[in-house]
């Protein structure tokens, strides 16, 4: 895996990964209005600027996946 340490953008893709870093990126993410300024994980307590590296943190650290991937689609 290979993840921009300025946006935190992520792919398995080499090609994708140097085509992204082709174009600057900020090193730090825009937060939206009303988003909390820290994210503490609810198992461990550390804390995120961001909610992507919370995110990040769940699924890394304690194996947590907080979304779907609609490629993985189970048949009803």
């Amino acid at each position: 895996m290979f993840i921009c340490g300025g946006c935190q953008f992520y792919t398995n893709s080499f090609e994708a990964f140097v085509e992204h870093r082709q174009i600057p990126c900020s090193s730090k993410s825009q937060k939206s209005e009303g988003e909390p300024e820290i994210f503490r994980c609810f198992t461990c307590s550390n804390a995120f600027n961001t909610s992507w590296e919370l995110l990040f943190h769940l699924r890394v650290s304690h194996e947590i996946t907080m979304y779907k991937n609609l490629k993985d689609k189970v048949a009803a």
